[in-house]
């Protein structure tokens, strides 16, 4: 057996990906999730979700654009989806909430229709010390959602 590692195929900025975006150059994807063949991309700058259509050997990153609904925060910290349901859950990293700053879920639905949001009852000093990640895990039947704090 040869020796195997990563090798970078092919690199881009994430502003010259999605053509609906007014500010190209400062992007930053803060969560990446695949979902059949596109690539979707969540950023602590953008209420939307960036979509990367065209997955495939000759174009790995197609051009894409924001889509979804424009919801109520500055940005998601990190994005997960269910298998099982394609489900997606959005992670706000903080925000001012009930004197503290408390970190909120927000699912979608396979369509990308809002179906429920939470606040998470966890407590954190700043609206930039929060949750970084996300994970969606099935135990037992039970769908559980892992949280990464910064």
């Amino acid at each position: 057996m040869g020796n195997k590692y990563l090798q970078l195929d092919t690199e881009h900025k994430l502003g010259d990906l999605l053509k609906n975006v007014r500010d190209r150059e400062h992007l930053e994807a803060s969560g990446v999730v695949v979902r059949d063949k596109d690539i979707l991309v969540v950023m602590d700058c953008m209420k939307g979700i960036g979509r990367l259509k065209g997955q495939n050997k000759k174009h790995p990153l197609g051009k894409g654009k924001i889509i979804g609904p424009q919801l109520d925060a500055q940005g998601f910290e990190a994005i997960t989806r269910d298998p099982k349901t394609g489900h997606l859950f959005l992670m706000i990293e903080a925000l001012e909430h009930d004197d503290a700053y408390q970190g909120k879920v927000v699912e979608l639905d396979a369509n990308l229709r809002p179906v429920s949001s939470k606040w998470l009852d966890f407590d954190f000093s700043s609206d930039s010390k929060g949750f970084e990640g996300a994970a969606v895990v099935r135990h037992k039947g039970d769908l559980l959602l892992l949280a990464l704090c910064e």
